[in-house]
């Protein structure tokens, strides 16, 4: 008999502006649809949208033609007594969550299971939220979760989804001695279709495939732009989230010289990015902390090098040919690299191109992590 996963998520398809956490949930269910019997619970609106997903039901339970069964909880309809009433007419073996820092769709639903159904093993992956960059942001609100979780003993209730070593730490440092299995992100289907841009020496073109967010760091790297010599486009290809702070790498962006353009270019469907991806030579992500990074997997998917920090699991890319991870505090390094990037000759990049495909192939190979997700529910 397939165990039974209940499975609690902020957002879901046909989301996509939430990025990361939407396709986490995605590679799941794509991988496992057939080996558990998966139940979703998450919201009828994608991420800072108000407007429900058209061709979808609120607040019953729907089955996809693909046979995913998901509950779209409506915004008037997330009370505590109703979620109550939703988990109360279930049973599962698991209940899996995909996020650190929710009311409605972690807190309140693991108060409930430890409460009525606490022989359903809770799991909780924090898919990067405890990471020391992310939380920075919104420190005040994120340290209640935290000091919450902690204060009702929940920490040593459940089980902890570590995607990485750094996960392990962060999620030790801030709960000591709890129970954490190391099972990493599942990436998305090969993109068999391999691209060769035409890269003309002294000319380069970028995309940042991120949420418009001050975690995200989109500033820093405009910022590199300011004494790059040559022909430079930076798409960004995001959920504009943080009005704030698009303004604020707008404003950085019109500073730069008229050889350097930056173009906003606003969300986008997860199934479109392998056509979105083709003109652009390298994908930069300057984050200050992820946890996998499913922009910078895809990239590598797609046969893009990439330039991204070193706070992310994807380090020593110089060393493999596909890419550079570059600290934060060393920008005179970034620059270095960009104008590297805009010099070089179209035989080294495609170069880089091929060693990306191998690297992607590799990574599947040996990762392991179809394995490690089913001994992560044997528990």
């Amino acid at each position: 008999m397939k165990k039974k996963i209940l499975i609690f998520s902020d957002w879901y398809l046909p989301g996509y502006k939430a990025g990361g956490p939407i396709q986490s949930v995605a590679n799941f269910m794509q991988v496992f649809r057939d080996t558990f019997d998966c139940s979703i619970i998450t919201s009828d609106t994608d991420f800072s949208e108000n407007t429900p997903y058209s061709g979808i039901i609120s607040d019953k339970w729907t089955q996809a033609p693909d046979g995913t069964r998901t509950f779209y909880f409506s915004r008037k309809k997330q009370k505590r007594k109703n979620l109550k009433t939703l988990i109360l007419s279930l049973d599962a073996d698991f209940a899996y969550f995909n996020s650190m820092f929710s009311l409605f769709f972690t807190i309140f639903p693991i108060l409930i299971l430890l409460k009525y159904k606490p022989h359903i093993r809770i799991i909780l992956a924090p898919r990067g939220m405890l990471h020391e960059g992310a939380l920075k942001l919104k420190a005040p609100k994120k340290k209640v979760f935290l000091n919450l979780f902690k204060l009702m003993g929940w920490h040593k209730k459940i089980l902890w989804q570590a995607t990485d070593e750094q996960e392990m730490k962060d999620i030790t440092r801030h709960f000591g001695n709890v129970s954490i299995k190391l099972v990493p992100n599942l990436p998305s289907a090969l993109n068999t279709a391999l691209n060769f841009p035409e890269k003309k020496q002294g000319e380069v073109n970028f995309v940042f495939l991120s949420r418009v967010s001050e975690k995200k760091n989109l500033h820093f790297f405009i910022e590199c732009l300011k004494d790059i010599k040559g022909k430079v486009i930076l798409d960004v290809w995001g959920n504009k989230e943080d009005k704030e702070y698009l303004i604020r790498c707008e404003k950085l962006a019109a500073t730069l010289s008229s050889d350097i353009v930056v173009r906003f270019k606003g969300a986008y469907p997860n199934h479109e990015l392998g056509e979105i991806l083709k003109p652009y030579h390298f994908s930069v992500l300057p984050t200050l902390g992820e946890n996998f990074g499913h922009s910078i997997f895809e990239s590598f998917n797609n046969g893009k090098p990439v330039i991204i920090s070193d706070k992310t699991p994807w380090l020593n890319l110089d060393l493999l040919g596909v890419g550079w991870d570059i600290p934060l505090n060393k920008p005179e390094q970034w620059q270095t690299i960009i104008q590297e990037c805009v010099e070089m000759s179209q035989t080294d990049f495609d170069e880089k191109v091929r060693k990306t495909r191998e690297f992607t192939e590799s990574y599947r190979k040996n990762a392991g992590t179809k394995e490690k997700y089913l001994t992560l529910f044997q528990e």
